[in-house]
């Protein structure tokens, strides 16, 4: 638009506008997308300690309780006084459980009664952390997808928060598990080894 002139009519100016504001909007959208490829890339080596589940969940309870209940949601987080302890990276856990709550509440926009649980189990020397609530949930042809780096069926989502979760589990050890019955339960599992 700009090649061999020395100078621009308004009309110019007018169309370089729109232009312009691609261009700027396409930039930020890049360093967007960089700066949540490096928070994939890079997580910390996970610093391990022991920590009890009740201690974890009663953290996570004060930590969402004011962020939930802005959203007229109702938490409800059991087993707090767990004593059964796991060897984790307390914030890298807090963070995925962190993850898997806030997607939850996105989930249920527009939905009646809207409730997330977070609990615990022991099964098959396993520990499963799990997030379940009562929104509209995934179909079976996206389960998969979900796990894709960027993929997101939010306007605003970046794609990248279950990745980050997957990999924290997989420093761990674990897994991230899901089971979804849409409009009715889905259920976001933190699955460690437990012997």
């Amino acid at each position: 638009m700009i090649s061999n002139k020395e100078s621009l009519s308004a009309e110019d100016l007018e169309d370089l506008k729109p232009a312009l504001k691609t261009i700027k909007r396409r930039s930020e959208g890049l360093l967007d997308f960089v700066k949540d490829y490096r928070l994939i890339a890079e997580l910390p080596t996970p610093n391990t300690n022991e920590h009890s589940i009740g201690e974890i969940l009663q953290h996570i309870k004060v930590l969402m309780q004011s962020m939930v209940n802005a959203k007229h949601i109702k938490l409800q987080v059991l087993q707090t006084s767990s004593k059964i302890s796991l060897k984790i990276d307390f914030k890298l856990v807090e963070q995925a459980l962190i993850n898997l709550i806030t997607n939850s509440m996105y989930a249920l926009d527009d939905t009646a009664n809207p409730i997330i649980e977070v609990t615990y189990r022991l099964a098959h020397n396993k520990i499963y952390f799990d997030v379940i609530d009562n929104g509209k949930g995934i179909d079976a042809e996206n389960i998969e997808k979900i796990f894709v780096p960027f993929y997101t069926t939010r306007t605003n989502g970046s794609g990248i928060g279950l990745t980050i979760t997957r990999n924290i589990m997989k420093m761990h050890g674990g897994n991230l598990e899901v089971d979804s019955k849409p409009n009715i339960k889905t259920i976001f599992s933190l699955v460690f080894n437990y012997t």
